[in-house]
Order: structure tokens, then C-alpha cells, then sequence
């Protein structure tokens, strides 16, 4: 499934500027680097970068001074991936 997003905040410039869209679509081969849409049960639904993945459990960073910390986010479950990537729509 396709999901269309519009990033909101700081966090992921320059890669990604709020008022931009993203388009969003499920995978399932998650590798460093990646940017993904993530359903975070204590920060809501957010877009990050992939830090690094260990098994079933990722860790995830912004790309930005602005964003919250590795250690804030803590690792997360893959299940938490909604979606990666595949095109920035600037805005």
C-alpha cells in the first residue's frame, strides 16, 4: 500500500523539509540508511533514518540537530516500520 505523507518539524532536514510530502510504501528489507514511517507508541507516528538493524530491532536517528536522540527513541521493533521511502515531493 502507497501512503502519502507531509512531513511536519525539522527533523530529517536536509533530506526531508517540513512541508514536504514523502511517499511511503511497505517493504520489508530494512537496511541502514533507510527512511522509513514508523508508528512510535510514545512519540506518535514519525519518519526517521535507519541507524543500524539487529535481528528484529532497529535503531533510528534523525538526520537533523533538532531531532530526538537515538538513546529517545530506544530500539524499536520492526513491526513498528509502517513503510520506507520512495519519493520526496518538495514542497
Amino acid at each position: 500500500m502507497i501512503q502519502v505523507v507531509k512531513i511536519v518539524g525539522r527533523s530529517m532536514e536536509p533530506v526531508l523539509n517540513g512541508g514536504d510530502y514523502g511517499v511511503f510504501f511497505r517493504f520489508s528489507k530494512l537496511k541502514p540508511n533507510s527512511i522509513v514511517l514508523v508508528d512510535h507508541p510514545r512519540y506518535g507516528r514519525i519518519v526517521k533514518s535507519v541507524r543500524s538493524v539487529e535481528g528484529d530491532e532497529l535503531e533510528l536517528e534523525g538526520t537533523c540537530a533538532h531531532s530526538l536522540s537515538t538513546q529517545q527513541l530506544g530500539k524499536i521493533p520492526r513491526r513498528w516500520v509502517r513503510a520506507g521511502l520512495i519519493k520526496r515531493i518538495p514542497c
